[in-house]
C-alpha cells in the first residue's frame, strides 16, 4: 500500500513540476516576446527619425576624405577604398555643431555620417553606410559622455550594430574638447561665423 501511495506521490510531484516549468516558460516567452516588440517598435521609430537626415543640416557642403584608419573601424566595406563622409546634425545639435568652440551637445542631439567609396560626385546613390551618434540621457554612456553609436546599412533602413561601442568609443575619446564629436570636417573652426 504504502507503494502506491509514493508512487502516486511521486507522479503527482512529477506532473505538478512539468506545469510549474511549463508555466515558467509560457510567461518567459510572453514577457521577452512583450519586450522584443517595445525594442522593435523603437528602433523603428529611430530608424525613421534617422531615415530624414537629408532634411537636417549639411555640416560639410564638400564631402571629406576620411582617415583610412577611422573609415576601416566605420564599417567600411572595403578599407584599401577611398571613403568620402557628409555629415548631417538635426535640429537640437546645430547650434553646438555650428556655433560652439567646446560644444556640449544637447540630449536628442543626432548626428548622422554617410560614407560613400566612389568619387566627389554622388549622385543620388545610397551611401555605403551610414554611422549615427545620438546623445542619451546622463548616465547612459558616461565613458563617451553618454553618446549611443550605431552602424546602419547605406539606405539606412536596418541597425546593424547600436549601443555603447567601444571601437567609435575609442575614436571618438581623442575628442574630449568638442563633446566627443570629431568636427574636422567643418569649413571653419566652430565657433566662428
Amino acid at each position: 500500500m504504502r507503494t502506491k501511495h509514493s508512487g502516486r506521490l511521486l507522479i503527482i510531484s512529477a506532473v505538478t513540476f512539468a506545469g510549474f516549468v511549463i508555466i515558467g516558460q509560457l510567461f518567459g516567452v510572453f514577457g521577452s516576446s512583450a519586450t522584443d516588440k517595445a525594442e522593435a517598435e523603437q528602433a523603428k521609430a529611430l530608424l525613421k527619425e534617422i531615415g530624414e537626415y537629408r532634411k537636417w543640416k549639411l555640416v560639410n557642403p564638400t564631402p571629406v576624405v576620411m582617415n583610412p584608419a577611422a573609415a576601416a573601424a566605420c564599417a567600411a566595406p572595403n578599407p584599401h577604398e577611398t571613403a568620402w563622409a557628409s555629415v548631417y546634425v538635426n535640429a537640437k545639435g546645430v547650434s553646438a555643431m555650428m556655433t560652439e568652440s567646446h560644444p556640449v551637445f544637447p540630449e536628442g542631439s543626432m548626428i548622422v555620417k554617410t560614407k560613400r567609396y566612389v568619387s566627389v560626385s554622388f549622385g543620388n546613390d545610397p551611401p555605403a553606410a551610414l554611422t549615427v551618434m545620438v546623445k542619451r540621457a546622463k548616465g547612459y554612456n558616461p565613458e563617451s559622455r553618454d553618446w549611443e553609436y550605431l552602424v546602419l546599412d547605406g539606405p539606412g533602413t536596418k541597425i546593424v550594430e547600436r549601443g555603447k561601442l567601444s571601437r567609435c568609443n575609442e575614436c571618438h575619446e581623442k575628442y574630449e574638447d568638442t563633446d566627443f564629436v570629431t568636427m574636422h570636417y567643418l569649413d571653419r573652426k566652430p565657433g566662428v561665423q
